[in-house]
């Protein structure tokens, strides 16, 4: 009897260790499946945020292409409006060269505030003449 109750014994000590080592492979296999699942998480997150981020650099990049452009065509504007400036100021000079040499050119009977307002009227043409 006592080797019957030993051997019994030893009977449920191998069978508590067969059975703690199963649990000990499930519990493992479990983990594994988790931190697959876990990575596979991870993997699909970081995939998200990566499109996202190449959209808005995406749409970085047209905000800046706009500004960009809106920036070059008021530059282009204010070039031209700086050559429409310069040659308005060549066109007065000449047209105040010409007077000033027309009226010098007049005898000094015609060289009167009248006749220069005469010249001022033939070079600017009757309906902008009363705006001095």
């Amino acid at each position: 009897r006592r080797f019957g109750g030993l051997y019994a014994s030893a009977a449920a000590a191998y069978r508590l260790r067969w059975t703690l080592a199963e649990w000990h492979l499930a519990a493992r296999g479990q983990a594994w499946k988790r931190k697959q699942q876990d990575m596979a998480a991870l993997l699909a997150q970081s995939s998200a945020d990566l499109v996202q981020a190449g959209r808005r650099e995406l749409r970085c990049g047209r905000v800046e292409s706009s500004a960009r452009r809106a920036v070059q065509r008021a530059t282009e504007a204010a070039q031209v409006t700086r050559q429409l400036l310069y040659l308005l100021w060549m066109f007065s000079s000449w047209a105040r060269i010409t007077l000033t040499r027309r009226a010098d050119s007049a005898s000094a009977s015609e060289r009167s505030p009248r006749r220069l307002r005469s010249l001022v009227t033939e070079w600017r043409g009757p309906s902008q003449a009363g705006s001095d």
